[in-house]
């Protein structure tokens, strides 16, 4: 699991890669924003939908879990990015 962010705009990202579904699970808020982007540094800085950014609460609720259970928390939704079209972004649940 992987946590990056913090800065002046206090949003952070939680992912971790899943060897089943060959992807980077995301934490995600379904009523969050897929078009507005915040910048983020993760390894280098770059914008991440809005869906995909948190607070530092939720994050480590998120990472606890996975420290103390070895799982992600499922109480929380995580999906992976998918491209239909050259715009067009979703999120697929897992």
């Amino acid at each position: 699991m992987a946590i990056a962010g913090g800065g002046e705009n206090n949003f952070y990202i939680c992912k971790y890669y899943s060897y089943e579904e060959g992807e980077e699970i995301y934490l995600y808020d379904p009523s969050k924003s897929l078009t507005e982007e915040i910048e983020i540094v993760d390894v280098f800085p770059g914008l991440f939908p809005l869906v995909v950014c948190f607070n530092i609460d939720l994050i480590l609720r998120a990472a606890q879990t996975y420290a103390f259970f070895g799982h992600r928390d499922t109480s929380l939704d995580w999906g992976y990015f998918s491209i239909n079209q050259p715009s067009q972004l979703e999120i697929i649940r897992i």
